[in-house]
């Protein structure tokens, strides 16, 4: 969001636990604590911006279960609301909501924008912010999540270790199928099938529970049950927010392929190295125009596996 469209948390300099409401808009001078507030970070999963909404000028004190019922008044399923937040779990002030369709959004649009919300006129647009892939930051109160997927997940090594990724997934897999499943361990806080910029699903998940111990439940009883047809492997979350996407560097567990036909896709491709073992990711080298060069990179779980293609 650009500064005329967010109202940035670092635009009143207030004491480390306190944030001020800024002049323009609901109590002036008011400040309340935001111990309970913390930046979660929400990755960017590739759903449809045609569904997508970006709301301006909100409240400081407006919550994502705040903005989510303002926007059900559409009368159409709201699927996602997030608070966008500085790093250190401030507001910015906008939000950017998900209907489960197009219209859903242009509803919103049509209807909400220029409302009132915890006595601040609010905009609602077209979201214009996700273009650019990548993920951002948003507001969690306590433990709270803005949607049925959880909002986002916490980096750091902490809730790293609560986290568990899910390979092996059939491409019709659902991140609710996904949720639904995983809850045999535990509770689930955060649950996500990864997709590529086309919607499709890259055939993996990423799972956050409530603590590490129900993560290592999951590893330990939920490796090699089925899901749709297709049995599944749960390991440990191995990722990070900063490298989401592409190849980490762990020894032994790339191999490179080549001699491709022009017309293979990382499907194919992955699942044709399943042959060796279980395959975590899987991509096709391409040119800036988008064209194949022939080739790809395969990630395995184990150096055996990538050993034994």
């Amino acid at each position: 969001p650009t500064p005329a469209e967010a109202q940035s948390g670092d635009a009143t300099e207030v004491p480390a636990d306190t944030q001020a409401e800024s002049s323009t808009g609901g109590t002036p001078g008011r400040r309340y604590n935001r111990h309970n507030n913390r930046a979660v970070y929400q990755p960017d999963t590739g759903t449809d911006p045609a569904c997508r909404v970006y709301v301006g000028n909100l409240s400081w004190d407006v919550t994502w279960s705040d903005l989510k019922d303002h926007m059900k008044s559409t009368g159409c399923e709201v699927t996602r609301a997030n608070v966008l937040a500085s790093p250190d779990g401030r507001s910015k002030g906008c939000g950017i909501v998900e209907f489960s369709s197009a219209e859903g959004a242009q509803r919103a649009i049509l209807t909400l924008n220029d409302t009132e919300l915890m006595g601040r006129q609010i905009f609602v647009r077209e979201d214009r912010e996700g273009s650019s892939g990548g993920g951002y930051y948003t507001q969690q109160q306590g433990g709270g999540a803005g949607g049925a997927r959880g909002g986002g997940f916490v980096s750091g090594a902490e809730h790293q270790s609560r986290r568990v990724y899910v390979g092996n997934l059939s491409w019709d897999v659902a991140w609710q199928d996904l949720k639904d499943h995983m809850r045999e361990a535990g509770e689930v806080i955060y649950c996500d099938v990864m997709k590529e910029r086309d919607g499709r699903s890259k055939g993996c998940g990423i799972v956050e529970f409530s603590t590490p111990e129900e993560a290592q439940e999951a590893i330990k009883t939920l490796t090699d049950t089925e899901i749709k047809g297709r049995m599944i492997f749960v390991r440990e979350d191995r990722e990070t927010t900063s490298s989401a996407g592409g190849f980490g560097n762990r020894g032994g567990c790339n191999v490179y392929v080549g001699n491709l036909s022009y017309e293979t896709s990382w499907q194919d491709l992955k699942d044709h190295m399943r042959q060796a073992g279980n395959v975590d990711k899987a991509d096709i080298l391409q040119s800036p125009d988008g064209r194949s060069k022939g080739c790809g990179i395969v990630q395995y779980q184990r150096p055996q596996d990538a050993a034994r293609a």
